[in-house]
């Protein structure tokens, strides 16, 4: 499974030592450490999401063919989906995590 994250997962875990995003970040970095690609730009279409500061994320999930993006982002959120890419909130796929990763 490819799952892309938003910055402000990164940005949760900060704020929340002990919240649901960094539970996603530590779940990942336990089980897909040595699964880690590098993504080169690639161009999305500026009509893909409501904020354009949001495109470089659809760009990486799509350009690595990410099965999940994992988002806070209300403009992400409100997609559900971009390019057959599933968007969830953490806590959303922590549980799906939990069924696959048992």
């Amino acid at each position: 499974m490819r799952i892309a994250l938003d910055a402000n997962v990164y940005v949760g875990a900060q704020l929340s030592p002990h919240g649901i995003c960094l539970k996603v970040i530590k779940l990942l970095i336990e089980r897909l450490e040595n699964l880690a690609s590098f993504v080169p730009d690639l161009a999305i279409p500026l009509n893909s999401c409501r904020d354009p500061k949001d495109l470089i994320y659809l760009a990486a999930a799509d350009t690595a063919k990410a099965d999940l993006i994992v988002s806070l982002d209300n403009d992400f959120l409100d997609l559900t989906e971009f390019r057959g890419i599933k968007i969830l909130k953490p806590h959303e796929f922590m549980f799906i995590a939990d069924q696959i990763f048992l």
